[in-house]
């Protein structure tokens, strides 16, 4: 239960962190895409473990989780090298008159 269970809660959070990357375009949107595909793809993961389809440490298993993986660290390089975009984040909260 603890891969179905935990790679579910936690693509729940990285669903809502994603989405709001994306509605507020901090960071490019290939990057949030690529992401919230990835999500898609490691539930479906857990649900083939959780319905016995597959195995933890199979190809099939990692495969589909690797996507998820290789953008959390594109993630982490690109807000160390760039950051949010600062444009977008002063546009947001400078009050509208």
């Amino acid at each position: 239960m603890n891969h179905a269970g935990m790679i579910l809660a936690l693509s729940l959070g990285d669903f809502m962190l994603y989405s709001v990357l994306y509605q507020k375009k901090l960071v490019p949107r290939w990057l949030t895409g690529w992401g919230l595909i990835g999500i898609a793809l490691a539930i479906f993961a857990s649900l083939l473990f959780l319905f016995r389809f597959t195995d933890v440490i199979t190809p099939v298993y990692l495969g589909l989780n690797l996507p998820l993986a290789l953008q959390g660290i594109v993630l982490a390089l690109w807000l160390i090298t760039k950051g949010f975009y600062p444009t977008t984040m002063i546009l947001e909260t400078t009050p509208k008159r």
